[in-house]
């Protein structure tokens, strides 16, 4: 009896706590912009994570209430930092320039968007057209 409460102690220790399952919910109607060559490209994104521009705005520093854009995709907070490009359900690794543009990884592993395990510490995927959620239990 003292070998199998072991056993299901050391079992527990080594398995550790679940992991926290993300789901997928994608947001088509959601506004973004774009920071790039001096303007910001309000826009939305497709499912396939095409920007598709709705107004431009020379970047000055300032932007009016008025002229609210949406949320920036190419954040600074992306720079130098291993990031995922979405391209028809596939994601692509690289980077983001100083200039706002994705750069490819060469020779990177291209997956499967469907392949892709969410993980809050991991590789951003720049133009996601959505956002991952924690998965309720049931």
């Amino acid at each position: 009896m003292g070998i199998a409460l072991t056993s299901t102690l050391l079992l527990c220790l080594v398995r550790g706590e679940p992991e926290t399952q993300y789901v997928f919910v994608e947001d088509l109607k959601r506004d973004w912009v774009l920071s790039r060559d001096g303007y910001f490209i309000g826009g939305r994104l497709d499912a396939r994570g095409e920007f598709s521009e709705t107004k431009r705005v020379k970047a000055n520093g300032f932007i009016s209430g008025s002229m609210r854009l949406g949320q920036l995709l190419n954040r600074d907070s992306l720079l130098d930092t291993s990031v995922y490009e979405l391209r028809s359900g596939t994601l692509i690794p690289g980077t983001m320039d100083e200039k706002g543009y994705f750069i490819p990884e060469v020779g990177g592993k291209v997956i499967k968007f469907s392949d892709y395990k969410y993980k809050p510490s991991g590789p951003v995927i720049w133009n996601l057209p959505g956002e991952f959620v924690k998965k309720e239990s049931k």
